[in-house]
């Protein structure tokens, strides 16, 4: 399989973004169900996470669609091996002492702190009833979901489309999702049993991905708009922050944010030159940008 170093960069980028995501979460203003928050926090974390929250997963995920079809031209029994050693073999290996961890942190959390009670209207973080949760492997769970029907889609012979019927099909089955969870972004499901609109939404996403794995020229294309979509994106998270810091009006917050976040998509998935791959990293840098500009007009700890 050909590597592509702007899809690595991608992966990089995005995983480092999820860590220090997850690393920022007890600093956020608003309370979210974590399993502690700290006694600093600023509205301008919040904006960092909403930010990552909006396309860093359904970044993973088209990543994982269009290097799954590659996977899959070597034959169904690589693409079964792939699965097994790459995927289900890590998730059975992780999952109880994972399970284990979080719940031990969540107890842990309840008993040194007292958090904040969470709105109905926030997307949040539960601890589950069960021994067993997924918890942060369940992106591994759904995988496992979107390969078999990967698979079975490529025994049918479903075809890829072309022209914008690339990326349309894709967009209108994620907005569906969305418009059915009603919301922006999707939360973190936990249960062995799939949350059918976040597998869907995040399958949109795969899909998208092996729809552009089969039509390459899709690349190009995306990255030849890639100064457009740098251009516009910071407008879009400025009006976030704006939102987030004047009315810490959360949707329309979100609403912002996921337009914004919709820019960053094509540089990261798109880049095929030194020229892109350097722009990738002007986008990483931005949301960064935007926090210390709404860090310096309050410390830190201020609520």
């Amino acid at each position: 399989m050909e590597r592509d170093p702007g899809l690595d960069a991608a992966r990089a980028y995005a995983m480092i973004l999820v860590v220090a995501t997850h690393a920022a979460l007890s600093f956020m203003a608003t309370p979210i169900g974590w399993a502690v928050q700290d006694r600093s926090h600023h509205l301008g974390v919040d904006l960092y996470v909403w930010v990552v929250r909006a396309f860093a997963m359904p970044i993973f995920f088209w990543l994982s669609g269009y290097f799954s079809r590659a996977v899959l031209q070597g034959g169904v029994g690589a693409f079964v091996r792939h699965r097994v050693t790459r995927i289900l073999l890590p998730l059975v290996l992780a999952l109880i002492p994972v399970s284990l961890a979080l719940s031990a942190l969540w107890d842990w959390g309840r008993d040194v702190s007292t958090r904040a009670l969470v709105a109905d209207n926030i997307p949040k973080l539960q601890r589950s009833e069960l021994p067993i949760v997924l918890g942060h492997l369940w992106y591994l769970y759904y995988l496992l979901w979107l390969s078999a029907a990967a698979l079975l889609a490529s025994r049918l012979r479903v075809r890829a489309p072309r022209g914008i019927a690339v990326i349309a099909i894709p967009a209108v089955i994620g907005i569906g999702a969305l418009l059915w969870i009603g919301a922006l972004q999707t939360d973190t499901p936990l249960g062995f049993i799939p949350d059918l609109p976040i597998l869907v939404y995040m399958g949109s996403c795969f899909l998208w991905g092996w729809f552009v794995h089969a039509r390459p020229e899709q690349l190009e294309r995306y990255a030849r708009h890639a100064w457009h979509a740098l251009s516009v994106a910071p407008l879009f998270l400025a009006v976030a922050a704006i939102t987030l810091r004047t009315a810490f009006d959360v949707f329309g917050a979100q609403f912002g944010i996921a337009l914004g976040a919709i820019t960053l998509v094509g540089p990261l998935v798109a880049a095929r030159s030194l020229t892109a791959r350097s722009l990738i990293m002007a986008s990483v840098a931005m949301p960064v940008t935007l926090i210390g500009a709404v860090a310096m007009r309050g410390p830190l700890g201020a609520t």
